[in-house]
């Protein structure tokens, strides 16, 4: 078919507001795909690959990444890291390694769990551990766990903590469009989707992508 025409305001608004490059490619061509993947690769730092099938009806594919990294503020010793047990949701055992070290920190206890952090060089990371018995989703299921006002609060009460913490890299990826469909939203994805904004072509969404890459190590 003829090349989508997209509107001048549209682009230099990408361009300005959230400094996004703008690409003209071929999505009935095979290649795409891979040029895609290799574009996620490189702005994660190799941690993640995606490459979707485009087809010719595609006009526009939207991408975004985020990259994270920082050191722990004290790092553990790799010496006392040494395999255990790990116990996964359903129940099932297997055997990892599990980083380990003593130290005075702020430590808080909630309604069926503990909760204590960890300082980066640049932030921290909260960590939650249930109660014995108090199933790992509802206790995520708690709206307020994350906002932690109590948390914040009341973490000041400084006692020894015996860290013991798996080392594990895990990734996933799925579709957001179910999520977004069970909150009601449901006219981007038909044909009655109105984005004009963007060009005068008929346009619906087809796919949101989440993909997620997560490691912790020794170092952070």
């Amino acid at each position: 078919g003829q090349p989508v025409r997209f509107r001048e305001e549209y682009l230099n608004k990408a361009a300005e507001r959230y400094c996004a490059g703008v690409f003209a490619v071929d999505f009935s061509d095979s290649a795409t795909g891979r040029k895609i993947g290799d574009w996620v690769y490189e702005n994660t730092r190799g941690k993640l690959r995606f490459e979707p099938e485009p087809n010719e009806d595609q006009m526009l594919a939207i991408l975004n990444t985020v990259y994270f990294n920082s050191p722990w503020a004290k790092p553990f010793p790799e010496g006392l890291t040494e395999e255990d047990t790990f116990t996964r949701a359903d129940g099932t055992e297997q055997t990892v390694p599990f980083m380990h070290r003593t130290e005075e920190g702020d430590y808080y206890r909630g309604e069926g769990y503990a909760a204590a952090s960890l300082n980066l060089l640049k932030g921290r990371m909260n960590f939650f551990l249930p109660d014995e018995g108090v199933d790992v989703r509802s206790l995520l299921e708690r709206e307020e766990l994350f906002d932690q006002p109590e948390y914040e609060e009341a973490a000041d009460q400084v006692k020894t903590i015996q860290w013991s913490v798996p080392r594990f890299t895990c990734e996933s990826r799925w579709s957001v469009i179910p999520a977004l469909r069970a909150l009601g939203l449901d006219l981007p994805f038909s044909s009655d989707a109105d984005f004009s904004g963007l060009s005068d072509a008929p346009a619906r969404i087809t796919a949101i992508e989440q993909g997620t890459r997560i490691g912790v190590d020794e170092d952070g």
